[in-house]
């Protein structure tokens, strides 16, 4: 039988329809009809990553929008990368449904790594949709009435990722804000990883800590498969010692035309192999937790638009990121758990297209492997590498892309240091005036004595902004010397 957008408005239906979403997919028809019945039912809905989860709670807010002006909503997200994302959606969806939005039917985004003050500015023009991760969410809320009033006002909460959002990390900043919720408000919980048939102790926990702290019950919608991971994905596996994993890398990523996503478990791996697979040709960007959010933003935009790139990342773009037509998931350390090892591979394979994962193992990463291999009832095969079948080959590919590891490394040092330098050099002369108009004033209203120990203070300061000048210059000066001499001299 035909799947239907089953209840909702035609103009909605008209703009998912140009979008090339014919239909709705098993999630998003679960939770309409089910709110068809039941229009203010709380839910709690299992679907696997993919499966389209973020409309399967916008549709049901945007109709419930069209047929009341006064009903607002809030989701809440565990990474600004999902939130941005969401409030995306939901701002693309309203567009194309309401080409000239009545006042106040916006969706504005509450999220760390960006100024409070234009949030601010957003949540005075009283928004119908907030879309919010926990820790901005919590702060605005203590210290600021305007940011109270709105979630107090909340008449649908959506918990996106749910089962990160009562994770440790998020719980803390999430409690006070569900306190700071009115009592009649539908909920409505999604997650990719429950497995609610499994009785496993994450969703034992997870279901606890829901009802714990919201006291209701909740319809279950489970379309999550037990614990595995897509049917159309081939899995490889190159074992090789921790020495040669540049290498088998180097040789899949430039035989793998595409999007590729190489997961590393450290954000210094993930530096160090993205510069160094740029100086090798390749086109690659890194992600990571610590970026500034303007970087991050910019290298998503980056990758979005080219079709033939490599990302290396943390974990970081494991769990929610669009990132579309994935062709390719490389494991560059093993995961530690299938859990972990679901959610990377979730990246390929998605709405029926078809993707590959490699997994390359040095020796002592085997076992881990074999035990996730196991779990998830998955056999993968061994990748050949016709150009590295011997161990000259490899030690000869692994020796060149060390070179050029080594020369990242630099590379990233002296970048610090030159921004470093250039920030300096900037601000000096500004610095140098204030300290000195800091000194003048206070000769004038203290006694000699203590002006004298602020002028010293000061001429401190400058002598080691200036120490930290120079040894940037000589760091610099030491790289051109290195690179002019060449090896052996």
């Amino acid at each position: 039988m035909k799947q239907e957008y089953i209840g909702v408005d035609k103009k909605i239906i008209s703009s998912l329809k140009a979008a090339q979403m014919e239909a709705p997919t098993r999630i998003q028809q679960a939770v309409l009809e089910r709110l068809e019945e039941h229009k203010d039912e709380n839910l709690l809905a299992a679907s696997k990553t993919g499966s389209g989860k973020t409309l399967a709670y916008v549709i049901p807010i945007l109709n419930r929008l069209l047929e009341d002006e006064t009903h607002t909503a809030l989701a809440i997200l565990p990474t600004r990368e999902l939130a941005l994302q969401t409030v995306e959606v939901f701002k693309t969806t309203i567009k194309n449904i309401l080409p000239k939005p009545k006042r106040g039917l916006h969706a504005v985004a509450v999220v760390g790594g960006l100024f409070v003050e234009k949030q601010l500015r957003l949540l005075s023009k009283h928004p119908h949709i907030v879309v919010a991760t926990p820790g901005r969410l919590n702060q605005l809320l203590q210290e600021n009435e305007m940011m109270r009033a709105q979630i107090e006002n909340t008449k649908t909460l959506v918990l996106d990722e749910a089962d990160r959002l009562f994770e440790h990390r998020c719980f803390p900043d999430l409690k006070p804000v569900c306190k700071a919720l009115p009592s009649q408000l539908q909920i409505l919980v999604f997650s990719a990883t429950l497995h609610m048939r499994d009785g496993n102790k994450n969703t034992v926990s997870f279901l606890w800590n829901l009802k714990n702290v919201f006291s209701r019950e909740f319809h279950v919608i489970d379309l999550s498969p037990p614990n595995t991971v897509a049917g159309n994905i081939t899995h490889l596996v190159a074992i090789t010692k921790h020495e040669h994993k540049s290498a088998a890398l180097l040789f899949f990523i430039s035989q793998k035309h595409g999007r590729k996503l190489v997961f590393t478990n450290s954000i210094g791996t993930a530096k160090r192999l993205s510069r160094a697979l740029s100086l090798l040709g390749q086109s690659t960007v890194c992600l990571h937790g610590k970026m500034l959010q303007k970087n991050r933003l910019a290298k998503l935009d980056e990758l979005r638009e080219r079709e033939d790139i490599s990302v290396v990342c943390t974990d970081l773009a494991a769990r929610g990121l669009d990132i579309k037509d994935i062709v390719a998931v490389v494991n560059y350390h093993c995961p530690a758990t299938a859990r972990t090892y679901i959610h990377r591979v979730g990246r390929t394979a998605r709405a029926g297209a078809c993707g590959t994962v490699l997994d390359i193992l040095s020796g002592e990463e085997t076992e881990t492997h074999e035990k996730i291999q196991k779990e998830l009832s998955i056999t993968a095969e061994q990748l050949s590498l016709p150009a590295m079948e011997t161990a000259a080959g490899i030690a000869a590919l692994s020796e060149n892309i060390a070179e050029r590891e080594e020369h990242a490394r630099d590379e990233l040092a002296e970048m610090k240091l030159s921004d470093l330098r250039r920030l300096l050099e900037k601000n000096k002369n500004r610095l140098h005036k204030t300290l000195s108009s800091f000194v003048l004033k206070r000769e004038t209203q203290d006694t000699p004595a203590v002006a004298g120990v602020e002028r010293n203070s000061s001429e401190k300061t400058l002598a080691a902004l200036q120490k930290l000048k120079d040894d940037s210059k000589a760091f610099e000066k030491r790289q051109n010397d290195k690179a002019r001499t060449g090896p052996g001299h």
